[in-house]
């Protein structure tokens, strides 16, 4: 009995790895044109978070699936993020390198808070749209309203999302078997690991529709 529980663990474990390697692969396929990354996170995210509760799917069928319902929720939130995203950057680096005064750290400064609020948020916008079904104006609400009630996961959202940038450090010698982990799994891998704090955040919560 142990050897079929032990085959059954392994075997479990596989099939998770293999899920992963698809959606990975999805995913890239369906962020090529840029303007569907949202869509194709957010469809990331829905199927992470059904393999996390161990919900039974067809891993390509429900993606595409996911990635039809959301399209034009993600996509709109993706742009909005996207252009506010570049006119900070872009005010940054205007303010910084064109003008000279007392008050240019103030106005860096101001910025860059802008800049972590943005990037708090964006750390749940498209978990929200997978996991929840709410007005354009809501996922960012709630976004922002998780991101900073719960400090302690947006915490460990943000260093898991570290994964991509620690392997490309571990593997610098190696491009290659860095290049293919970067392509293979290591994003639908750090997403999954996500899903796990956020599967267990959203079923405590009652996010107002």
């Amino acid at each position: 009995m142990k050897l079929f529980s032990v085959d059954g663990k392994f075997l479990s474990g596989f099939n998770k790895v293999t899920d992963l390697v698809t959606l990975n692969l999805l995913w890239l396929l369906c962020c090529i044109p840029i303007v569907t990354i949202g869509a194709s996170t957010s469809a990331l995210y829905q199927v992470s978070i059904q393999i996390v509760e161990d919900r039974d799917s067809y891993i390509a069928r429900s993606f595409f699936q996911a990635f039809r319902e959301n399209f034009k929720q993600a996509t709109i939130v993706w742009l909005c993020t996207l252009i506010v995203g570049a006119v900070l950057i872009s005010d940054m680096f205007i303010v910084s390198h064109f003008f000279a005064s007392s008050g240019i750290s103030v106005i860096l400064g101001l910025l860059f808070v802008i800049c972590v609020l943005l990037f708090a948020g964006s750390l749940y916008f498209f978990p929200v749209i997978a996991y929840f079904r709410n007005s354009t104006k809501k996922i960012f609400t709630n976004s922002f309203r998780l991101a900073f009630g719960r400090l302690g996961t947006t915490l460990q959202l943000f260093l898991i999302g570290l994964i991509p940038m620690i392997i490309l450090i571990l593997f610098r010698d190696n491009i290659i078997v860095g290049s293919f982990l970067i392509v293979v799994i290591v994003p639908s891998l750090t997403v999954f690991l996500k899903s796990v704090l956020l599967a267990k955040l959203f079923k405590t919560l009652k996010v107002n529709s």
